[in-house]
């Protein structure tokens, strides 16, 4: 996609932002264009 987010990652971020849940990912570059993703960098 223009802005950097692969269809992929633009699929899962747009699920967590419709249902209202944060995303925890390892990988927060990945979601960074999502200005409305609750984004939670996930170590484990």
């Amino acid at each position: 996609m223009s802005n950097g987010i692969v269809a992929d990652d633009a699929m899962i971020a747009a699920t967590a932002i419709e249902n209202g849940y944060p995303l925890l990912s390892g990988n927060k570059k990945h979601y960074k264009p999502v200005r409305e993703l609750d984004f939670r960098l996930f170590i484990p």
